[in-house]
């Protein structure tokens, strides 16, 4: 949907080429010509970019800029935004997608309720701001003491949204569980939404994605039930984050390691059949059930295996990050009653800064 801005704009179309220019590097080994040269050329486009989004955020903030030309300089402002933030998605180490993030939701804020002048642009604006409303809940799991309580609210189209029911209650048992550590007790946390409603909720959001499945046009029934497969993995991933977050009843123990074990499940299917057209969707499903692995080899393996399936389909991201830190987590119980007690605290030394997508 952005591509068609970069024809009016040299911002988006420099956001673009920088994109484009990392991905081509990544195909590259490090040691190869071409990795040296695309990323260059990467940052080169990057760079080039931020010049041009400064003097467009200088635009913004002029009070004689009419409202039909800030609403429209802000959508394209946001797209160029974006994109340098998935281009930062693949280089994670540095972070510099928190800075874009952040700047992203400063555009979408100053934007309020601006006219907009072409519905076109108007739908591709819901698009961008759906994009930052899940990049900030995946980045959301490993913030802590700059989380910010303010709540996020997903673009009203569910149009372009696939696992966004999922997101959203991933992003209230985050900030929850952000509430509770603050206040030490869950019930000054009711007005984010009740816990006992939580469980509900994942419900709710495994049958809209079932719905959806059922409206999509496949194009084979294996497709399907692949798909479908993920939706399940995501209900399973999500029902482990609410009780580690949330739950304080030990019974809850089988319930997770149900979920765990359907996910293992699941994922080895799939890796023996479709893995190729999912891999880029098992970063959350993997993690939460590898944090469920203490002490079981078997598991681990099999997370192992299929967190080097996933980098090898789909981009390694943060991905080697994301399986090291759970590889930690497995290697010294004890010491945290959590891995969010243990990214927590890594946190506090800069030591934890991964994202998990």
């Amino acid at each position: 949907m952005i591509l068609p801005m970069a024809e009016s704009s040299e911002t988006v179309l420099s956001s673009i080429l920088a994109i484009a220019a990392h991905d081509l590097a990544s195909e590259y080994s490090p040691n190869d010509l071409g990795h040296g040269t695309f990323q260059q050329m990467s940052k080169n486009y990057q760079n080039k970019s931020l010049a041009l989004l400064a003097q467009e955020l200088n635009s913004l903030s002029t009070s004689s800029t009419s409202a039909l030309q800030a609403s429209t300089t802000s959508a394209y402002t946001l797209a160029s935004v974006i994109t340098l933030c998935n281009n930062e998605f693949m280089k994670p180490q540095g972070a510099g997608w928190r800075l874009h993030l952040s700047a992203a939701r400063e555009i979408i804020l100053a934007a309020g309720n601006r006219p907009c002048r072409h519905h076109q642009l108007a739908c591709i604006e819901q698009f961008l701001m759906l994009e930052f409303y899940e990049a900030s809940v995946w980045a959301d799991l490993t913030t802590f003491d700059n989380y910010n309580m303010a709540v996020k609210s997903p673009p009203a189209s569910s149009e372009n949204a696939v696992f966004t029911d999922f997101i959203r209650v991933i992003d209230q048992i985050t900030r929850l569980e952000r509430l509770r550590f603050s206040s030490g007790t869950i019930e000054q946390a009711s007005s984010f939404g009740p816990m006992q409603d939580i469980q509900s909720q994942i419900e709710s959001a495994r049958n809209n994605m079932m719905r959806l499945s059922a409206s999509i046009h496949f194009s084979s029934e294996a497709d399907q039930h692949g798909f479908e497969l993920v939706v399940w993995m995501y209900y399973h991933a999500t029902i482990i984050y609410s009780h580690q977050a949330l739950s304080e009843d030990a019974a809850a123990g089988e319930d997770v390691r149900q979920s765990r074990d359907e996910i293992l499940r699941y994922v080895q299917f799939l890796s023996e059949t479709r893995d190729g057209m999912f891999a880029q969707d098992l970063v959350w499903p993997l993690f939460m059930a590898g944090t469920e692995l203490q002490g079981n080899p078997t598991g681990q393996k099999i997370i192992q295996e299929c967190f080097g399936n996933v980098m090898r389909i789909s981009r390694t991201l943060d991905r080697a990050r994301v399986l090291s830190f759970v590889e930690t987590w497995w290697n010294d119980p004890g010491t945290y009653t959590s891995w969010i007690d243990m990214a927590r605290k890594q946190s506090q030394l800069s030591q934890c800064d991964i994202l998990i997508v």
